[in-house]
C-alpha cells in the first residue's frame, strides 16, 4: 500500500494469498518492484517503508542492508527508510517488560542510582486504583486484560 505523507491518501497496490509465510527473497523481490512501480509509474517520491516484526519482513530488510546503524534501503541511488510499525513495537515492549524487570539510571539531587522498574509496581497501582473508593479513577484507561491478558488480547494491535 502507498500512503501520502503531506496529503491524507492511501492506495492499495498488491496483495498475495499464501499457503505459508513468504520467504524473505521473495519479499525482497516484491518490494523492490513496488518500489520500483510506484517511482516510475505513478511518479511517487518514496521515502519510506513501515513492516511490522514478523521473522519474514526482519529478515528481508537485514538482507537489504537495513539495521538500527543503517535504517534504509538503497533503491537506485535513493535511500528510502525503514521503521517497525510503532503499535508492535510498543506491544513488544510491553511484553517484554512484563517478563523482565528495567534497571534505569536515575539522577537525584545528590547522587546518581540505578533503579528498577518493575511491571509489578504497574499491577500494584492498578489494584490500589480499582479498590480506591473514588468516582474518578486516576489509571481509568487500564483493564484487567492489559496486565495479564490472554492469548487474543496480548497479540491484538489497535
Amino acid at each position: 500500500m502507498f500512503q501520502g505523507i503531506c496529503r491524507k491518501w492511501k492506495q492499495p497496490v498488491a496483495y498475495f494469498f499464501a499457503n505459508n509465510a513468504c520467504s524473505s527473497s521473495n519479499l525482497r523481490r516484491i518490494l523492490c518492484e513496488i518500489i520500483d512501480a510506484g517511482v516510475e509509474i505513478a511518479g511517487l517520491n518514496i521515502v519510506g517503508t513501515v513492516c511490522d516484526m514478523g521473522t519474514t519482513n526482519v529478515k528481508a530488510l537485514k538482507e537489504m542492508n537495513s539495521c538500527s546503524k543503517r535504517p534504509y534501503i538503497e533503491r537506485k541511488g535513493k535511500r528510502i527508510y525503514t521503521m517497525f510499525d510503532p503499535p508492535h513495537l510498543l506491544k513488544c515492549t510491553v511484553s517484554l517488560f512484563r517478563k523482565h524487570n528495567v534497571l534505569l539510571p536515575v539522577n537525584l539531587p545528590n547522587e546518581n542510582k540505578i533503579m528498577e522498574a518493575k511491571f509489578e509496581d504497574i499491577r500494584t497501582a492498578y489494584e490500589i486504583d480499582v479498590n480506591t473508593p473514588l468516582v474518578f479513577r486516576a489509571r481509568h484507561k487500564i483493564r484487567e486484560n492489559h496486565l495479564a491478558p490472554i492469548m487474543k488480547f496480548a497479540m491484538k494491535v489497535v
